[in-house]
């Protein structure tokens, strides 16, 4: 049972994480000219170019980008949580490790993956703009895993 449980938070964590980025980028999208749609389209293209013809692209980079979420969520609740609270044994380090590794997922997507696959992508939106999105990311998978500890204290 706590195993099911274990799978069903580390999802969740992963669909929060994704979908505060998705309400941040469109929240910003709304003040500039840059389309929500440009971007879902731009994931897509990045990992399949021939997407750029699909009239429903933005809505398969709108599923790339979940799916990514979670998987990153999966890695960060089943590896790296799990060693830090046990070595800090405090959930406010280990919020902290959330916030630092999406920020360096940030790092490694906008200056190693994403100039090679799609350079394009960068220059839809500021840096700093998607920097907080992974910030705001890892805050939200941070909290739903330290909720999940209050509730099951033994191992996640």
């Amino acid at each position: 049972m706590r195993t099911h449980s274990k799978y069903y938070w580390l999802l969740i964590a992963g669909l929060a994480g994704g979908l505060i980025e998705v309400i941040w980028i469109s929240l910003y999208s709304l003040t500039v000219s840059t389309q929500v749609t440009e971007i879902g389209s731009a994931i897509a293209t990045t990992i399949y170019s021939p997407s750029t013809e699909f009239y429903l692209a933005p809505v398969l980079g709108l599923a790339i980008h979940m799916i990514l979420s979670v998987i990153l969520a999966f890695i960060f609740g089943s590896i790296i949580w799990p060693v830090i609270e046990r070595i800090f044994h405090h959930s406010t380090v280990a919020m902290i490790a959330s916030i630092t590794m999406l920020a360096i997922v940030w790092k490694v997507n906008f200056y190693l993956i994403l100039p090679i696959w799609n350079p394009e992508f960068i220059a839809l939106l500021p840096l700093t703009v998607t920097l907080a999105s992974k910030v705001l990311f890892g805050l939200a998978m941070g909290t739903v895993l330290t909720i999940y500890r209050q509730k099951y204290p033994i191992s996640i």
